[in-house]
């Protein structure tokens, strides 16, 4: 069965984001400050203090619980 890529999730400046690939939230959210012209992210991590370049299949939005 051939495998059907999937498009990458649309971001925006402003985003809270965090890796998909962090099951145990280890890394913590993140914030989209830039998009590169090649497709990746600039994100900062606030658990790392720092700035990084991610791939768009890297990341994912973070939903927030309804409050009241």
């Amino acid at each position: 069965m051939p495998r059907i890529p999937k498009s990458p999730p649309k971001f925006k400046v402003g985003d809270l984001v965090y890796l998909a690939y962090d099951e145990w939230r280890i890394y913590g959210m993140g914030i989209i400050l830039a998009k590169h012209s090649h497709g990746d992210w600039e994100v900062y991590w606030f658990g790392e203090r720092g700035l990084f370049i991610e791939h768009p299949m890297d990341i994912r939005h973070v939903t927030l619980p309804e409050g009241d």
